[in-house]
């Protein structure tokens, strides 16, 4: 009823008074802390340098948790990058920090949090190598500096080489269950996005979607030269194929072929036909996500987010759990406010996937959990600042969903010569009818569409049996394929490729689906 939609909006709205309240407290009590300490050691000094930097140039203060605009220059080119090596460190490798000290780079493993945001680099590389555990191709990983920052990278395999490119707020490890398929046709190189997950944070807030999707681009492009790969396959999900798509436009001369998973940003803004209407809560949720970046609110709930996070997305846990994850239910992690506050420095402490701790309050005993391994990455992939990634998506979008700059729009430029597959999940929530109009559209002399049953928006995951095999598929051709039993596809459903010389049929629960897209 109205009464009960306007408690819960009063609700939501006082929960951002309070969650923005506290978050110019705890930087005004940092910034007070880091004054106060002029006695620290030299190594603690150039910590809170670096920090202050951040913070100056609009990535490390409240309001990175809360804006995603106003300032920060233009983003490096891949010619500002005058070193030619590789700069790498894994686990000891060479020194390569510049000052010939004999020690490997780790600035990726110090710091990342602070009590009101629980989180570490160190734990999140350790929640990345729990997930990753079950590759068995060997794997090589190491950063690489470009641009004065750096971008997590994996290499495996053998064969031609294919580049992977996660979505929004994801990472390397969401790749998991496709490492090892692809690598035995492909040599892999899969990073995390800079700004995402361990990829380098610089202070970079772009004024619009074209600033944002350089600075997006110019990376890609100084971490490929640093490499040396000359060409290979680009493929992307969700907002990792909108990056691919785009980089396809500009540097079409490396792409041998674009494969875009469950893209995101593909058709416009679309508007609202006579007499319909937005629901009420999708009006908030638009209002709350124009102004700030997606992820902030989530930041703002400081020790209290990973219990969110495990709260909201046990979907993740079952999504991955085949693949060795034998772990706590999420629902069962978290119970109270009192707990939390207690027990958050014992939060997030231990690293074991299913260690759980109890914590005795005055009033109840409550268990308190790490949480799912899953769930854990998504938590300090997210958790860290300055949101660099996550402000320059933002910045790229149209409140929630569609894209400033949208690819239906700009594909039909690309070149012929580049082939193209496009893949979608049959109950994903992107516009599978906008994908296969606009590759109908585009003018490349190879293309192919795959609809993969049983999955939704997470294709790579929900149905990776059918996912790798369609890739493969593409790349490769039918002949490297396995048989259905080597291919582990006996009790899935295999992919379904589309017909595009026929025009898209739309049945009536798609037709619903997409009308409810459009706000």
């Amino acid at each position: 009823n109205d009464k009960g939609k306007q408690q819960i909006a009063t609700h939501i709205v006082t929960i951002l008074i309070v969650s923005i309240s506290i978050s110019i407290s705890v930087s005004i009590m940092n910034a007070s802390t880091s004054s106060s300490a002029s006695s620290s050691s030299d190594s603690e000094r150039e910590v809170e340098l670096t920090s202050a930097s951040e913070s100056a140039a609009g990535g490390g203060g409240w309001w990175s948790w809360f804006f995603g605009g106003g300032g920060g220059g233009s983003a490096p080119t891949p010619d500002d990058d005058s070193v030619d090596a590789v700069d790498v460190d894994s686990d000891g490798g060479a020194d390569d920090d510049g000052n010939d000290d004999g020690k490997p780079f780790v600035e990726d493993m110090e710091g990342g949090g602070s009590w009101w945001r629980p989180t570490s680099r160190q734990q999140l590389f350790e929640a990345e190598q729990a997930i990753l555990k079950p590759v068995k191709t060997p794997m090589e990983q190491w950063m690489v500096r470009v641009l004065g920052t750096t971008i997590n990278t994996i290499k495996l395999g053998s064969g031609p080489p294919l580049v992977m490119l996660h979505g929004f707020g994801a990472g390397v490890a969401y790749w998991v269950a496709n490492f090892d398929y692809l690598a035995k046709h492909h040599t892999i190189y899969a990073i995390d996005l800079p700004g995402f997950a361990r990829s380098g944070r610089s202070a970079f807030v772009p004024n619009t979607a074209e600033e944002a999707e350089t600075f997006f681009l110019n990376h890609i492009e100084a971490w490929r030269r640093k490499l040396g790969l000359e060409s290979f396959v680009l493929l992307g999900h969700s907002f990792g194929a909108y990056l691919s798509s785009a980089y396809s436009l500009k540097y079409p001369q490396h792409i041998t072929h674009l494969i875009l998973a469950d893209a995101w940003g593909v058709p416009p803004m679309t508007q609202l036909e006579p007499g319909e209407t937005i629901p009420w809560k999708f009006r908030i949720i638009t209002a709350a996500a124009s102004w700030t970046t997606p992820l902030s609110y989530l930041r703002a709930t400081g020790p209290w987010a990973q219990g969110i996070v495990n709260r909201f997305r046990p979907d993740l846990v079952e999504k991955f759990r085949h693949f060795g994850f034998d772990e706590p239910e999420a629902a069962e992690v978290l119970e109270g406010a009192e707990a939390l506050a207690e027990g958050e420095s014992q939060l997030l402490a231990d690293s074991e996937t299913t260690t759980t701790t109890t914590t005795t309050t005055a009033k109840t005993t409550t268990k308190v959990s790490t949480g799912p391994t899953v769930l854990r990455y998504v938590y300090h992939s997210n958790a860290q600042l300055p949101a660099t990634g996550e402000i320059g998506f933002h910045t790229m979008s149209e409140p929630i969903a569609w894209a400033k700059n949208p690819l239906s729009h700009r594909l039909i430029d690309l070149d012929a010569d580049i082939p193209v597959t496009m893949l979608y999940g049959s109950d994903s929530w992107m516009d599978q009818r906008a994908g296969y109009v606009l590759l109908q559209a585009m003018p490349s002399k190879q293309k192919s569409y795959f609809i993969l049953p049983k999955s939704g928006h997470h294709i790579y995951i929900d149905n990776y049996q059918a996912f790798n095999r369609a890739i493969i598929k593409s790349t490769v051709g039918a002949d490297a394929l396995g048989t259905r039993e080597e291919d582990d596809v006996i009790d899935v459903a295999d992919f379904q490729e589309q017909d595009l010389s026929v025009e898209w049929v739309e049945n009536e629960e798609q037709r619903r689906a997409r009308i409810g897209r459009k706000r």
